[in-house]
């Protein structure tokens, strides 16, 4: 303590002090947010303020850039465009659907199945229509349905029991 200081202004002094030192603390701190910020890094997100919180390389937009974008954080930040040819690329699956089918596999389905059963009482129903009998309707609709798992619709399964609810539900039991 100094002879011209009360021990009151000498603690308040004191405290003054630890307030700049705090403040001299977070300077770093706060240049680096706004780097991280410049850089496009969002930091609203929980990833964001975790990078901001751990980021400590330099403090060039290109460095944190570089880091961000290892971790996926740079805004607009996307994959560069696939190449010809490419996996994934429409070129890449022309190629792998000739080679399957010169090699007498079937085409790749990349469509979502639909239901073969389904398809197939729609063809019952509309070989009924067409005036055919229940007979001729009813192998419409199981071609149909054989054609479906040929194709390999998972879904072609036929079940005889749940066939006969739906005739009764739709009001076709007349077999005739």
């Amino acid at each position: 303590m100094s002879d011209d200081q009360t021990p009151e202004e000498e603690a308040e002094h004191i405290k003054n002090l630890r307030e700049k030192a705090k403040k001299a603390d977070q300077v770093p701190d706060l240049e680096r947010k706004v780097a991280v910020l410049e850089a496009g890094v969002n930091t609203s997100t929980p990833l964001g303020k975790m990078f901001l919180k751990s980021y400590d390389g330099e403090l060039s937009p290109e460095a944190i850039q570089a880091a961000a974008a290892e971790v996926g954080l740079v805004e607009g930040q996307r994959d560069p465009d696939p190449q010809p040819g490419e996996p994934g690329t429409a070129e890449a699956e022309y190629a792998d659907t000739r080679q399957r089918l010169d090699q007498g596999q079937p085409a790749p389905n990349t469509e979502e199945p639909r239901n073969a059963v389904d398809m197939a009482f729609g063809k019952y129903e509309q070989s009924r229509k067409e005036g055919k009998r229940a007979e001729e309707a009813r192998t419409e609709g199981f071609k149909a349905l054989i054609e479906q798992a040929a194709q390999g619709n998972p879904t072609a399964i036929f079940d005889e029991q749940a066939w006969a609810r739906r005739l009764e539900e739709e009001g076709s039991s007349n077999p005739t």
